[in-house]
């Protein structure tokens, strides 16, 4: 994290399905409930690209839409976008 990071991304008690039932939910924190969010919205600019998608213009895609100065505390030189 910090300077090599792009943007932050919701992973803090996000329900999420769980393994035990069909039907069973769980609060999950951690990089495995955050990643879904930016692999998604990556996901969404790529099938709305008429001409195709490249790595970089996905990141300038989120990185151009995230909100600043949401995020607190120490973020240690991270860009403060989610």
């Amino acid at each position: 994290w910090g300077t090599l990071i792009n943007v932050f991304a919701p992973g803090v008690s996000v329900l999420s399905s769980w393994a035990t039932s069909d039907t069973e939910t769980k609060s999950i924190s951690g990089t495995s409930m955050a990643c879904p969010h930016v692999a998604g919205l990556a996901a969404y600019y790529i099938s709305a690209a008429k001409d195709g998608a490249d790595p970089a213009s996905i990141t300038e895609k989120i990185t151009s839409g995230a909100v600043s100065d949401q995020v607190t505390g120490n973020i240690r030189g991270s860009p403060n976008k989610i």
